[in-house]
């Protein structure tokens, strides 16, 4: 393990404060004259909004759920790698009624499967209707895949 060397705050420009752009003396920033600090996360590595919108659409996954009749959906599972197949995952689905609550959670019936870059499966599902008093309010199906 190598030794941790701390140096006091007052090495360090900005006496170890966070800084950016013109903070870094008259000649930083200087090639970028429109410098801003709005990225994906801050500079405390705190993630902004924008990163979550960014991860959403870059998945690789794309679940879509198209009811069939009551208690059947159909589930469509496309591949968005370019070279890549899908055997790496394991995909899965979860289903939440009115009360917040999950209903229902299972794998899909689809063993690692090389699913080819760029291709759709489809399979159908048998998901539990909810209790009767929150059928009038819905249920709500969300797909995932993880390693």
């Amino acid at each position: 393990k190598a030794a941790e060397v701390k140096a006091p705050p007052e090495d360090f420009f900005l006496k170890g404060e966070l800084g950016y752009g013109g903070d870094f003396g008259p000649d930083s920033g200087a090639a970028d004259k429109h410098f801003i600090c709005d990225g994906l996360v801050s500079s405390l590595r705190e993630p902004h909004p924008a990163f979550f919108e960014a991860k959403r659409l870059q998945q690789p996954v794309v679940f879509k759920f198209v009811r069939e009749r009551d208690g059947e959906v159909r589930v469509i599972v496309r591949n968005r790698y370019i070279f890549r197949t899908l055997d790496h995952l394991e995909l899965g689905w979860r289903m939440w009624d009115a009360s917040g609550e999950v209903a229902s959670s299972e794998a899909l019936a689809l063993p690692r499967t090389a699913i080819p870059p760029g291709a759709e499966v489809s399979l159908n599902l048998r998901v539990p209707q909810a209790a009767a008093a929150l059928q009038a309010c819905g249920q709500w199906l969300a797909g995932g895949a993880r390693p």
